[in-house]
């Protein structure tokens, strides 16, 4: 795994310096080799700076930026093909020859053989920058479910920057950054930004499944998708013969993530989706795995003891850690530099602590990410069924009657309360599955947001948020496709990518092959949720023919973090010191009286209030002081 960093410079100020500032923000993703290339044009110069994490081919010929054997395309590449032998074998065929055993040498023979087009037959997760100077086109390409990152700017002095972790990319140019309205309204709706916004006016993420097409000569940009998930479903004779054909899938798409010339672990919490990898890939290997869990002092957020049953059964190498205060309290400070962004999913603490643990034995390690969204696990998936179920049956003239009254009801400003009335409003406004799931999962609503800041707001409704179309057949695929392209790749995939890289360790998720998200939309929804109301149907109907029943049913904990008890109590000193009055009134973005409302409250009454509002709340702050107070 690596970073990169790059810049087409049509001004001439830029030289090396810049893009070594700029990797070297980078290290921790790619400590075993850096490099940096300047090509000069007549119009332009193009800047790539790369840091690399050895996984496949260990030796100097693997060095990045790569150029094409005639050096008329350039790249930097960050992820792996899994299937880039298979690829390698057809460009032989094809008449390439080969300096190196890389797989980034295989993307730029790709390119030359079939143009951008060469994307489609990538199997991995990447974030590419690909240079075509007979051509003068620059390419940034990222993976289909946005397993990768990837940031992008267009300069007002009309230079194009681009990195992999948004730090890197503000290195280039030292310029203010304005702090995105829209952004901050989606941060405190969801808990993370969704793609193609940042939290800063004018840099953006590329989209999971898109790739940009950027015209040197004429300085034209153009955004074009060149992968989603198409309406259809296919008919199977039972559950049992699609499970067949499912697990046969997984065994090809599990493996391929297994390739690597360094050790490779997985990681293990017990559950049905870490189970089902772990349970496979053990099957097919005559070696014990390395697996790897956190736990906690607190039995009820405790997984430990159901991974290691897993474990014992499969017969891994099992390695665990205790999660305490003291390595929790390390690691807060530290979310901020590492997410860029402000990022308000506190199972960043548990999963930076098991990437460590993973780190002290393997450079690469599986995670099962992607099971929940494919086939339906969440809670909110059955609730978000019930409720759109119960929605759809309330006559047209009914729904503007009841929003009139609503409209007269004043809204709740208190933002340690649930805005019920906003909420209701939504559902009754809103006809389009994504934003009706969307409003169910709100967690501050835009009265409350506005509350919240300083300066008057603009209200942001879920309107504006990027929802794609429901031309899916069911509503429980539109739910699951919600999740799978706002939740999963900027929240979970997020999570994980920078845990993972902050120690060097390749993160690799076997569940999102693309060739396994297709299936699982071609499947009724009764094999994902059966008529009795359980959930991952045909995912437990594979798991239970490696590990029995027993040992696997429990209620799902998720992988949760008694924070909010250590805040209330060990650490309340944290909150009081970060949301100081002093504080906020000086930095003049948050309303300092709606702030210690909060605090108060929470401090107070503890597990009564709704705890994820105060961690949204001390990220973004955290995040403020770090990037925006102390830059300043």
């Amino acid at each position: 795994m690596c970073g990169f960093s790059g810049l087409v410079d049509f001004s001439g100020r830029y030289d090396s310096n810049w893009i070594k500032k700029s990797i070297d923000l980078l290290r921790h993703r790619g400590p075993d080799d850096e490099g940096i290339e300047g090509i000069v044009n007549s119009e332009y110069t193009v800047w790539l700076g790369f840091r690399r994490l050895a996984i496949i081919d260990l030796t100097q010929a693997g060095h990045q930026p790569m150029f094409s054997a005639d050096r008329r395309v350039a790249i930097v590449f960050n992820g792996e093909v899994y299937n880039y032998r298979q690829l390698r074998n057809e460009l032989i065929e094809r008449g390439y020859t080969f300096r190196s055993n890389s797989d980034t040498e295989v993307i730029l023979c790709l390119y030359q053989e079939f143009g951008i087009s060469f994307v489609n037959k990538l199997n991995g997760m990447f974030a590419i920058a690909l240079c075509d100077f007979s051509k003068h086109k620059l390419y940034l390409i990222r993976d289909r479910i946005g397993v990768k990152p990837l940031y992008y700017k267009l300069s007002t002095s009309g230079n194009i920057l681009f990195a992999s972790e948004l730090k890197a990319l503000l290195a280039l140019e030292k310029t203010d950054q304005k702090i995105s309205h829209s952004a901050v309204f989606q941060y405190f709706t969801t808990g993370y930004i969704p793609s193609p916004n940042s939290i800063f006016d004018g840099i953006s993420k590329l989209s999971p499944g898109h790739y940009a097409e950027y015209e040197l000569m004429s300085k034209h940009i153009r955004l074009e998708r060149y992968w989603e998930i198409t309406p259809g479903q296919r008919q199977f004779e039972s559950l049992k013969s699609a499970a067949l054909e499912l697990e046969e899938l997984m065994r090809d798409a599990f493996s391929l993530r297994m390739i690597a010339d360094v050790p490779v672990g997985i990681f293990l919490s017990g559950g049905y989706d870490s189970t089902c990898v772990t349970a496979i890939l053990q099957s097919m290997s005559s070696n014990r795995l390395k697996t790897f869990t956190i736990g906690f002092n607190e039995a009820d957020y405790n997984e430990a003891p159901f991974a290691r049953r897993v474990a014992q059964h499969i017969g891994t190498e099992h390695h665990e850690l205790l999660c305490t205060k003291e390595q929790a309290l390390d690691i807060i400070p530290e979310l901020a530099y590492y997410y860029d962004e402000p990022f308000g999913d506190s199972s960043a603490i548990p999963t930076m602590l098991v990437s460590r643990l993973a780190k002290s034995h393997v450079t690469v390690s599986l995670s099962a990410d992607g099971g929940d969204e494919l086939f339906a696990g969440y809670q909110r998936h059955l609730k978000g069924l019930q409720q759109i179920g119960l929605l759809s049956k309330i006559p047209s003239g009914i729904r503007t009657s009841v929003l009139s009254i609503l409209k007269a009801i004043p809204r709740q400003k208190d933002v340690m309360k649930h805005d019920l009335i906003s909420k209701l409003a939504n559902y009754l406004r809103y006809e389009k599955v994504p934003l009706l799931f969307l409003n169910q999962l709100s967690i501050f609503s835009p009265y409350q947001i506005q509350s919240l800041l300083r300066e008057p707001a603009t209200i942001m409704p879920l309107q504006e948020f990027h929802v794609m179309t429901d031309r899916l057949d069911s509503v429980l695929k539109q739910i699951l496709l919600t999740d799978l392209t706002t939740y999963l790749p900027d929240d979970i995939l997020t999570k994980v990518d920078r845990a993972t890289m902050a120690v060097s360790l390749e993160g690799r998720e076997p569940l999102l092959d693309y060739r396994l998200v297709e299936f699982a939309f071609q499947l009724p929804d009764e094999f994902k949720i059966d008529k009795s109301g359980m959930q991952k149907a045909i995912l437990k109907h594979i798991v239970h023919q490696y590990v029995p029943r027993e040992i696997m049913e429990r209620p799902k904990m998720g992988f949760g973090i008694p924070i909010h008890r250590w805040l209330q109590k060990d650490l309340s000193w944290m909150l009081q010191e970060i949301f100081s009055e002093e504080k906020i009134k000086k930095q003049g973005f948050f309303n300092h009286k709606t702030i210690s409302q909060a605090i108060q409250s929470f401090l107070k009454y503890g597990e009564n209030t709704d705890f994820q509002r105060i961690w949204l709340l001390l990220m973004f702050q955290m995040w403020f002081d770090r990037w925006v107070d102390a830059q300043s």
